[in-house]
């Protein structure tokens, strides 16, 4: 896959990786591809460019912050990452998937509410099992500051994902191809989690992996005849001609 990203690029076409994961967790990847491209991190609240520019769709920290302390009872851990800067609350009950540490400037741990210092991204809330209610009836009332993806019930918790109402993987996509100057018809999305969904739906060629959750295949125009493990994306890319 490595090497024909790499001659794909030489032929002129954009390859853009696009991840849920922040900075941290996506460098490594980034490197190991050596491809001078931007990327887009944190489900499209972010996009980084080769030289160092960034653009964020964040969110207010002061009233955030506020929102913190009014379900300040329902909140058994938390984690907040800005470029290379990682804040942490009760770091033993965060899953260990969710905590990305390459290339960090520093990782504080403590209150998220007394850490965060700048516009959270992509803050994670893990909830405890009886207060959803609670995190739901005060979450309505910042429907202009946030939007969130609950993730379900996981060992006891309520796994929350909350970003800007303007930040999507898609809308990310759409803002980057308008500006390196692609067609919409050009546009080629992969994915496989209900993450995927927006950039999925607004791409010409929106493509599900065949691993991908059900929700997300019955949404794709296309799929994919291999896995994530067999050089799917890049099959696809060779059966369709798209290079």
């Amino acid at each position: 896959s490595i090497k024909f990203i790499r001659k794909y690029i030489n032929k002129g076409n954009y390859f853009i990786l696009c991840t849920g994961r922040p900075y941290s967790g996506m460098i490594r990847f980034y490197n190991t591809l050596k491809i001078n491209m931007p990327f887009i991190t944190d489900n499209g609240a972010s996009i980084y460019y080769p030289d160092g520019k960034s653009i964020r769709f964040d969110i207010d920290k002061d009233r955030f912050i506020t929102f913190l302390k009014t379900i300040d009872e329902a909140i058994l851990s938390g984690i907040s990452t800005v470029d290379r800067r990682v804040v942490m609350q009760n770091s033993n009950d965060i899953p260990f998937w969710i905590k990305h540490f390459d290339n960090v400037e520093y990782v504080k741990e403590g209150k998220l509410s007394d850490l965060i210092t700048e516009n959270p991204i992509l803050p994670n809330l893990w909830l405890y099992e009886d207060k959803i209610e609670l995190f739901e009836k005060e979450a309505a009332k910042y429907t202009d500051l946030f939007a969130y993806r609950n993730w379900g019930l996981y060992e006891g918790k309520w796994s929350i994902e909350i970003f800007s109402p303007n930040a999507s993987k898609g809308l990310a996509m759409q803002y980057l191809a308008k500006e390196l100057g692609i067609d919409e018809d050009k546009t080629c999305a992969f994915g496989d989690q209900r993450n995927d969904l927006s950039m999925i739906e607004m791409a010409h060629y929106g493509v599900a992996m065949i691993n991908a959750v059900d929700e997300l295949k019955q949404a794709a125009k296309y799929q994919t005849k291999k896995d994530n493990n067999h050089n799917g994306v890049v099959h696809f890319i060779k059966k369709n001609k798209l290079f």
